[in-house]
């Protein structure tokens, strides 16, 4: 019974986990790949995971006010909690308060994930990064209190003016967000999801960095006890793909950024497929498709600075997100760029 209870609990744990990388949960094919268990270990699974089915309950506010704020409106929601616009009390000012959703109060890697984005971002100070105002627990409720940025997320903007976006904006969102990251990566925070949704394009044009729900602290372990992976399939590094139980470092982001900028700029990610593991061999065994060969009027030195942010191998990549960042800044400049392409048949070979 208590084997049976461990590996339940194992499962659970992938759940959640894929739950929390806000990847729509498909019950049927998440137990398909775990033959090991049986009927009635199934149906307790199953039973268990319909705290996550969608709710029209969860569209209202489900407090008027929680300590010194009054919530508003409901902005979104990922796998862990909901944000909603409010209104600070004390101090008269509107921001986005993140709540742990109560069906996940319970859950130890939901509120380990929670505490993790509380410590990277409250000690990180920079204008491309969100900024957490206050952290804590009120009524039960684990909260955070954030900047409240005005605008559109960089999917949402990818779904309503793309698939494909002007370069010169997405190279200098890259250049914001390469020194956003560089900073962070200076005190010791590695983001680890890097993607459209974890990127706000403000009211002024700015690009911002949020949710650090996956950081990785320099005082912290990088993977869980399992090894198990972390991150977004489409802007996973080959070496969080990997997850064998090696730290990962700055370059994992210059790899997730390279991979978000293009999709903004060819209208697809570097690998598609139809499940996650067609995606992660992809990203373990193929390169990706040159840029110019989907958008001709790129240039060769923005395909050259894409193609080395997205090398397999982290010695070949850019050493540093500030790397990267100088090299998008040359571009928007026009000087000439430190990265040098390499020919097709001196690339690695892909793996095997």
């Amino acid at each position: 019974m208590a084997e049976e209870q461990e590996r339940i609990e194992a499962v659970f744990e992938e759940l959640v986990e894929q739950v929390l990388r806000g990847e729509a949960l498909d019950l049927e094919r998440f137990l398909a790949r775990h033959p090991e268990l049986s009927a009635a270990e199934r149906e307790r699974l199953a039973l268990r995971a319909r705290i996550f089915a969608p709710s029209a309950e969860a569209e209202r506010l489900p407090f008027e006010q929680l300590g010194d704020f009054r919530l508003l409106k409901r902005l979104g929601a990922g796998g862990m909690g909901v944000v909603y616009l409010a209104r600070q009390v004390s101090l008269g000012r509107l921001l986005a308060l993140k709540l742990m959703r109560p069906e996940l109060a319970g859950d130890a890697t939901a509120a380990r994930r929670f505490e993790r984005e509380a410590r990277a971002v409250a000690q990180l100070h920079h204008p491309g990064i969100v900024t957490v105002y206050a952290a804590g627990e009120e009524q039960g409720v684990r909260y955070l209190a954030l900047e409240y940025l005005e605008g559109s997320s960089l999917d949402e903007l990818l779904r309503s003016e793309g698939p494909r976006l002007e370069p010169a904006r997405v190279v200098r969102w890259g250049r914001e967000l390469a020194a956003a990251l560089a900073s962070a990566h200076a005190q010791g925070v590695v983001h680890r999801d890097v993607k459209p949704s974890n990127v706000r394009i403000g009211l002024d044009g700015r690009a911002r960095l949020v949710d650090f729900g996956l950081a990785q602290l320099a005082d912290a372990s990088a993977l869980s006890a399992s090894g198990s992976f972390r991150g977004t399939p489409y802007y996973a590094s080959p070496e969080q793909v990997e997850a064998r139980g090696r730290a990962l470092d700055a370059r994992t982001d210059v790899y997730s950024l390279g991979a978000t900028l293009y999709q903004c700029l060819t209208g697809q990610p570097p690998f598609e497929g139809a499940t996650s593991a067609a995606v992660f061999h992809g990203i373990l065994t193929r390169e990706p498709r040159r840029p110019r060969t989907l958008v001709p009027a790129l240039s060769r030195d923005l395909e050259t600075v894409l193609l080395t942010a997205l090398e397999k191998e982290r010695e070949r990549r850019y050493a540093s997100a500030a790397a990267f960042a100088r090299d998008l800044g040359a571009l928007l400049e026009m000087r000439p760029i430190a990265a040098r392409a390499n020919a097709p048949a001196r690339r690695r070979s892909p793996r095997t």
